[in-house]
């Protein structure tokens, strides 16, 4: 994630986040280290080959509106709507994203078949989740 400033301003930024998505938008300074932004882009979904001889590729892509909190540079918590996706929004808490004494993290997708996914992620790089029968691929 880049963030530059933008004239006249010294509480907002600009905002470009690449990798998987591509989204563009604004931080706001909040004070204490920490921020709020809005961001708007796309998804990569699917990598189409077009031409098999030569292995030449073609990109689809789906929208994203996105929300994230972080202090000091550090994601605390996120939130991210795909208009065209299978998972309509995912929901994500990092550790010590409401306080430092919860060493978890927590995620939440609502997918398009109305069904949830639910996890806990530790440290340790490990956790559990849990869907219900409509979340998966094809509904209920």
């Amino acid at each position: 994630m880049l963030r530059v400033p933008l004239p006249k301003t010294t509480r907002w930024r600009g905002l470009y986040l690449f990798g998987v998505s591509t989204l563009f938008g604004v931080s706001r300074d909040l004070g204490n280290g920490r921020s709020l932004s809005f961001a708007a882009g796309a998804d990569v979904v699917r990598t189409p080959v077009i031409d098999s001889l030569t292995d030449t590729r073609s990109v689809d892509l789906e929208p994203n509106l996105s929300v994230f909190y972080d202090r000091e540079g550090s994601l605390l918590w996120s939130v991210l709507a795909r208009l065209d996706h299978e998972t309509l929004v995912s929901v994500n808490l990092y550790p010590g994203g409401i306080t430092s004494r919860l060493p978890l993290g927590l995620w939440m997708h609502v997918t398009r078949t109305h069904g949830v996914r639910l996890g806990v992620a530790t440290p340790a790089g490990f956790g559990l989740g849990y869907r219900s029968r409509s979340a998966s691929r094809g509904g209920p």
